[in-house]
């Protein structure tokens, strides 16, 4: 229970002592009202931010200011994160920013939020304040901006692909016709959105479990285009991906928005430049999509370690997901076949212990090699020493070294 929390506690407890009112407020509230694990833990409050910072840091807490221009300061404690908002509500919005003027009214904040269900708080002995109907919303399965959808898109275009991701993870209820309209009407301005709220919103929708749902919303009110910047939207590699249930880890997000790129022949380039994305993210999207036309399943399975050697667990692991669904959307293995094999794969290549060589790049020094030689001697003798299933001893191995170099040097 979020309440229970030691460092909510105390937060709670040194603003009694105060002439201010904290309560937690939006998705935190929302989670704990679904009895859900709370990530992010948002706090809103009447006092102004420097008064916020002057009660904590006198308790000897420290305090971030890390959005004063907007009423936000973030305490640490125990290592944790914790944002206070000052109540406030906006003077003017351009799509992408709000001018805002603080405000002790607790409606006011929540007319400001984007979905009922998002508008919620909670103070410090459990009341839940709901002013729209976000409980009954979130009961009902449905999403419901806070006021005019039109206007509330206006406001702050990347509202649009929050929907698609609150939709997909809390809704059941057909999303409503008048939503999809006034997205529609606003999609092209996803465009004046920067690149990276776009990515990072969209991979936020990506590492869902039900993905596919959002995305669906995405094609069906004409949004997709502007965030892949691509005529074709097929989304059934990603239904796939999705169907074979695999566990959502870090690299999930990328698995599928690899797929998505590779099916709908999308171009990455223009798209990484635009989302900005890091080289991490860059280096393993591309790796997906260079590979997996090149290795079939039957290969990365029978070459297992060898494969691992070379790519890396991570990247082993992730090529396997991808080659699967592609084998089972070209028909050339059906849906159980291919998941019990990608899961044994998968299971194997979680465990399987990689070998170590018995020679290393000192060694080759030793024996005068140099420069790109000791790279390219040492792949050569990795993998005559996997071709002889490990067995062949230093000795032998430097034999082998010495032998390439030779050949090398003609």
């Amino acid at each position: 229970m979020i309440l229970a929390d030691a460092s909510i506690k105390k937060i709670f407890k040194i603003m009694d002592n105060v002439n201010g009112e904290i309560r937690l407020v939006g998705g935190c509230v929302r989670d704990h009202i679904l009895s859900r694990r709370a990530h992010d833990i948002d706090f809103a409050t009447t006092l102004e931010p420097n008064d916020v910072m002057k009660v904590f840091t006198s308790c000897g807490i420290k305090v971030v200011p890390t959005g004063l221009k907007h009423g936000t300061i973030t305490l640490i404690i125990n290592g944790s994160g914790y944002e206070i908002t000052t109540l406030r509500r906006d003077i003017n919005c351009d799509g992408r920013w709000a001018n805002i003027e603080f405000t002790n009214d607790w409606k006011e904040d929540a007319r400001r939020r984007d979905f009922t269900f998002n508008a919620m708080y909670i103070d410090s002995v459990g009341n839940i304040y709901d002013y729209f109907g976000g409980r009954q919303d979130l009961k009902n399965g449905r999403l419901c901006f806070v006021g005019n959808p039109a206007i509330r898109i206006a406001e702050d275009y990347l509202r649009i692909l929050r929907a698609f991701r609150f939709y997909s993870r809390f809704c059941s209820q057909p999303l409503d016709d008048g939503i999809k309209f006034a997205i529609r009407c606003a999609a092209e301005n996803i465009n004046k959105l920067s690149g990276e709220r776009i990515c990072l919103e969209t991979m936020r929708i990506l590492a869902l479990k039900n993905a596919s749902i959002g995305f669906a919303l995405m094609v069906s009110c004409d949004v997709f285009s502007y965030v892949f910047l691509s005529n074709s939207s097929s989304l059934v590699w990603l239904n796939m991906a999705e169907k074979m249930g695999f566990e959502s880890n870090k690299d999930y997000a990328l698995l599928k928005l690899a797929l998505l790129l590779k099916e709908n022949n999308i171009n990455r380039m223009p798209l990484f430049s635009r989302w900005k994305m890091s080289n991490k993210e860059k280096s393993m999207v591309s790796f997906l999509l260079d590979n997996v036309e090149l290795y079939s399943l039957d290969v990365l399975s029978d070459n297992l370690r060898r494969m691992i050697r070379k790519m890396g667990r991570d990247r082993y692991i992730n090529l396997i997901k991808m080659a699967c669904v592609v084998d089972i959307v070209c028909s050339i293995r059906n849906f159980i076949n291919a998941k019990d094999i990608v899961y044994h794969i998968i299971a194997r290549a979680e465990t399987e212990i990689i070998p170590q060589i018995p020679i290393s790049g000192n060694d080759l020094l030793k024996i005068g090699l140099h420069g790109k030689f000791i790279g390219l001697c040492m792949e050569k003798c990795w993998d005559v020493w996997e071709d002889s299933a490990y067995s062949l001893d230093k000795d032998r191995l430097l034999d082998v070294a010495v032998k390439y170099a030779d050949d090398l040097s003609c």
